[in-house]
């Protein structure tokens, strides 16, 4: 299926969600309900992209979008896009050209908040400066058991609102499906993450909290799947790496100033992060002992932030 075979959105939305799916048959069904179920006073649509499936997941799409038809958008692809390595934000473009805000869910999360989109939606349309909301979230295994997991309570206790530039480049604590973002903030980062060549998730994030503030809503308001057979649970070690590229990446980006201003002291802040961060990574060998100096001699205002970067790293260890 190429771009011109994708159907093209007709009118205008106020939110459009983007969910990829594949070979998720027995899971797809809870993702979809918590889409159909939503409650909100403005017009929303959902593109679900089937990157091919061999199972019966595509099915159980087409059913739902005959039954839903204003809501759900089936994309049904004819090769799989994953596998050749080929993009799928060219296809859905021009419907986040129409829309004001961008939501996510992949095909094994839900939601499980019927008014998820309109608390999101109107902390936005409330407050320009914030540009992206997230919420807190539950556990499910692949029977829908809910799992108290420790890394999950770490992240949700992390999480808080305004400025997450600096706490995010020392821990992720935001997950995909929580997210609802200002479209024009989204598009952007989809262009740094093509130049950066770097598009995981937590890349996204750090790239929404460089160009605005973000929203914490301490409900939970969706369901995070551990799926064995997930490519996050599949391949950790590449998946550690691609996070230390993102880092290294959003701290250029933010060094070159390509980012919204910020204050004196939060810049210092910031740049104290970028200090502590990038020592860690020198620690566990992703980077160079002279990219390390290299950084200093490119960016010499971070010499001025190394007494507060030192009391990060003390604040680290003793947490």
């Amino acid at each position: 299926m190429s771009a011109q075979d994708i159907i093209q959105p007709t009118q205008d939305y106020k939110v459009v969600i983007k969910c990829f799916t594949y070979n998720q048959e027995r899971f797809i069904e809870d993702t979809l309900k918590g889409f159909v179920k939503q409650k909100a006073n403005f017009p929303f649509c959902v593109l679900v992209v089937d990157d091919c499936s061999t199972d019966g997941t595509a099915s159980i799409i087409r059913r739902y979008e005959e039954e839903y038809p204003d809501i759900i958008k089936g994309i049904y692809l004819q090769e799989n896009y994953y596998s050749q390595k080929k993009k799928k934000y060219p296809l859905l473009e021009p419907w986040f050209k129409r829309s004001e805000y961008v939501a996510f869910c992949e095909g094994d999360d839900y939601w499980t908040d019927d008014l998820k989109l309109q608390k999101q939606v109107d902390i936005l349309d409330a407050d320009k400066n914030v540009g992206f909301t997230y919420s807190a979230f539950s556990v499910v295994n692949e029977n829908n058991q809910e799992l108290n997991l420790a890394w999950c309570e770490e992240r949700m206790q992390r999480s808080h609102s305004g400025d997450l530039f600096a706490s995010l480049m020392h821990h992720n604590y935001i997950l995909t499906l929580t997210v609802c973002l200002r479209s024009d903030i989204y598009r952007k980062s989809v262009d740094y993450c093509q130049k950066s060549k770097v598009s995981i998730d937590y890349f996204q994030y750090l790239l929404f909290a460089g160009f605005s503030e973000g929203a914490y809503i301490p409900e939970k308001m969706g369901a995070y799947r551990i799926n064995p057979n997930g490519i996050v649970q599949s391949d950790r070690k590449n998946g550690v790496r691609l996070c230390a590229i993102s880092a290294v990446k959003a701290s250029e980006i933010f060094l070159k100033g390509d980012f919204k201003k910020r204050s004196f002291v939060e810049d210092k802040k910031i740049c104290a992060s970028i200090i502590a961060k990038w020592r860690r990574l020198y620690k566990d060998g992703y980077v160079t002992k002279s990219e390390f100096k290299g950084l200093f001699l490119e960016n010499p205002r971070l010499f001025f932030c190394i007494p507060l970067a030192a009391l990060q790293i003390a604040r680290e260890k003793l947490c």
